[in-house]
């Protein structure tokens, strides 16, 4: 756990907010859409005002969500590609906005993770995340993200979004 602690603030001071999983929004909006050989899963936070300063922000953090597929066992191929898109925007749309994102690779016998990558973004009013990584039939794969928005004399909410995308044959 302290090691933990010491990678948010070491993240912090380089501008962007880092969290755990423990820190997702209790009641994201989610989105489950089957394109055949591709499945997409989105999760979105309601408009949030954010905790000044939380895990270390440099602003007003913004918990995130994170959504989770798995490649089939049963798939034709050996391995499923998966994309990861993330996002955050602020409702004015002016003020300055970060978000991190984590692209994860999980072994399904024991749900260990084995694999994963950080991105993040900054932007005036929005910015976004985008990944991707092969994993091999019957493991999964998550991305989960969250943001910072910066603190303004007016109220301003700000919504982080993630995605990931399985594509698959079966």
């Amino acid at each position: 756990m302290r090691k933990v602690a010491a990678v948010i603030v070491a993240v912090a001071a380089l501008g962007v907010a880092a969290q755990s999983a423990s820190a997702d929004v209790p009641n994201p909006d989610y989105q489950v859409i089957n394109y055949g050989p591709v499945k997409d899963f989105t999760c979105r936070t309601g408009p949030l005002y954010g905790v000044y300063g939380q895990y270390g922000a440099w602003g007003y953090f913004i918990d995130g969500c994170t959504v989770r597929l798995a490649c089939p066992s049963t798939n034709f191929n050996s391995t499923c590609l998966v994309y990861a898109q993330s996002s955050i925007s602020a409702e004015s749309g002016a003020p300055r906005v970060t978000q991190n994102a984590r692209l994860r690779a999980i072994r399904g016998s024991d749900n260990a993770v084995v694999w994963f990558r950080d991105h993040s973004c900054a932007g005036n009013g929005t910015c976004s995340n985008t990944d991707s990584v092969r994993i091999t039939r019957g493991n999964y794969a998550s991305v989960q993200c969250n943001g910072v928005r910066a603190p303004e004399s007016v109220f301003n909410r700000a919504s982080n979004t993630c995605t990931i995308s399985m594509r698959y044959e079966q």
